[in-house]
């Protein structure tokens, strides 16, 4: 149409008038680094109009050592990246094994004889003196 043509039907009822139409947030820029380098209202903006950045953490992003813990425990629970590896034990079988006989409680004897072959004789004849042993050690 002619711009005369334009002007008179855009004006008219809304036909042929200039349309600038812009988005908010260009979605592919800055996409390598979403998670710290978008603002919120650009990530709330791009999920809803493209699915990109719903998520609260980028998990496939930096070395998990490196994040916060909020981050670890969101990725741990969605597909198991930043979990701990550490795994403790109930007891340890080396604190104290001089006096186990005397020191160590029932269920740490049970554990430890179980899991390392310790203190599962139920006296040590090889600590201290016979003469000061309890008559039950020396039956």
């Amino acid at each position: 149409w002619p711009q005369s043509k334009k002007d008179y039907c855009c004006s008219k009822n809304g036909q042929g008038c200039p349309t600038t139409t812009t988005v908010p947030f260009d979605c592919n820029a800055g996409w390598a680094n979403w998670e710290a380098g978008w603002s919120a209202p650009k990530k709330e903006w791009c999920c809803e109009k493209y699915g990109k950045a719903c998520d609260p953490f980028d998990c496939n992003f930096a070395n998990p050592d490196m994040w916060p813990q909020s981050k670890k425990d969101y990725c741990c629970s969605k597909n198991g990246q930043g979990c701990p590896t550490t795994t403790t034990v109930p007891f340890d079988c080396n604190a104290g094994w001089a006096n186990w006989e005397a020191g160590w409680s029932a269920p740490k004897k049970e554990w430890c004889c179980e899991k390392y072959g310790k203190a599962c004789d139920p006296f040590d004849c090889n600590f201290a003196n016979p003469d000061m042993w309890p008559q039950s050690k020396k039956d």
